[in-house]
């Protein structure tokens, strides 16, 4: 027999780490068996198309099956998917009763269905300040609210790693050359509740539909990082690939430095804490407008955290 189809979840995932041979063949023939942590593993990786194309059907329901087995961390997941119609047809109130289920011995799931009733009643902002026409520039102010700003903080804090990129020869990740600070993002399984309401309040601010929209990203600057001039547009995009909006939220203030500087446009902006900025990146034909270039100014005192979704021009997931 191959030695490796002996293997258990645990050496499989040694396996992976490794990158020996056959070892996510071996992770399917676990999933099949119904072992719940392979199938929850596998559904992750049919998400983000990790060892496989992504197929985000079957990621629905290897984590549903490993959901109905008692997996923590699907239990959640299952919610969340359901939540956003990732893989399935969306159904928010189907997913709060999975998520009411899971809080029964879920403490994570309880609080977070606490807060969510909370934030659902706070007052918002809603009003867009111009602060440019051409291209297009505003601000809405108390966009989140203090206790929001501090829940995806507090989320984020445990994944935050130092922004990397993929060197184009060899394949490797390396440190940003351009951004300096420590980042991560809330894919579909780390999407839950409250991450959803953010999203589908920003699309509804920027309007723009909710599936064009990348995973919410979180960056945190301490003294001394910066983000170097960039644009977040790109030079050649396939259509529906193009960047052509981006939203940033101020999670907090207090910082010193730190402005996202319009060089072109003769703009710095600092926001306060729940201030959405939101800028239009393309110009009337969809291409890239460089008068977007910017960069996020060093941080000279104390520390910078902001939420980003970078919005393209069609359906983003997969």
């Amino acid at each position: 027999m191959d030695w490796i189809a002996m293997l258990n979840f645990q050496q499989v995932v040694a396996a992976l780490q490794q990158g020996v041979p056959g070892a996510p063949v071996q992770l399917e023939r676990l999933a099949r068996s119904g072992d719940a942590d392979a199938l929850y593993m596998l559904g992750e990786f049919r998400l983000t198309g990790l060892h496989g194309p992504v197929d985000t059907k079957a990621a629905y329901r290897m984590i549903a099956r490993a959901a109905k087995d008692g997996h923590i961390d699907a239990r959640r997941t299952f919610a969340y998917l359901t939540a956003a119609g990732t893989g399935c047809a969306a159904d928010l109130e189907k997913a709060r009763q999975l998520l009411q289920s899971a809080a029964r011995t879920d403490r994570f799931a309880e609080m977070q269905l606490q807060l969510d009733a909370v934030f659902a009643q706070e007052e918002l902002g809603t009003e867009r300040e111009v602060l440019r026409d051409d291209p297009l520039v505003y601000v809405v102010r108390n966009f989140l609210s203090p206790n929001q700003c501090k829940y995806v903080r507090m989320v984020a804090q445990p994944w935050l790693a130092p922004a990397m990129i993929v060197h184009p020869i060899t394949g490797e990740g390396i440190l940003d050359p351009i951004r300096r600070s420590e980042t991560m993002n809330f894919g579909p399984v780390f999407e839950d509740l409250i991450i959803q309401r953010i999203n589908r309040r920003i699309a509804e601010a920027t309007d723009t539909p909710l599936v064009n929209g990348e995973p919410l990203s979180v960056l945190h600057y301490n003294p001394g990082q910066e983000y170097r001039a960039h644009l977040d547009a790109f030079d050649q995009a396939d259509p529906g690939k193009q960047r052509a909006v981006t939203a940033l939220i101020w999670l907090n203030d207090g910082f010193e430095g730190g402005a996202t500087r319009f060089p072109e446009l003769e703009l710095d902006f600092v926001g306060n804490t729940g201030d959405l900025f939101v800028f239009r990146n393309v110009d009337a034909d969809g291409k890239c407008d460089r008068r977007t270039m910017h960069s996020g100014m060093p941080v000279t005192g104390g520390e910078k955290w902001l939420a980003s979704r970078w919005i393209r021009d069609g359906a983003y997931f997969g």
